[in-house]
């Protein structure tokens, strides 16, 4: 398990690196702005499958009968 979290945490930084130069350059607003669509659009899909597969078991519920 900790071999998993040197991993993590190792890549974590590399991503921290390669990233940084969006964050402090004169388009971080644009950058920024493309973060927060991406977690919304994220989340946004997040709840339409919860509510996709409500839906299907409820459909596979009434089937059964």
């Amino acid at each position: 398990m900790a071999t998993m979290n040197k991993l993590n945490l190792k890549l974590i930084k590399r991503a921290l690196v390669v990233a940084r130069p969006c964050w402090i350059s004169e388009e971080k607003r644009k950058a920024w702005g493309l973060l927060v669509l991406l977690v919304a659009d994220t989340r946004f899909d997040v709840l339409f499958n919860a509510q996709a597969g409500e839906f299907t078991s409820a459909l596979a519920a009434r089937d059964g009968g």
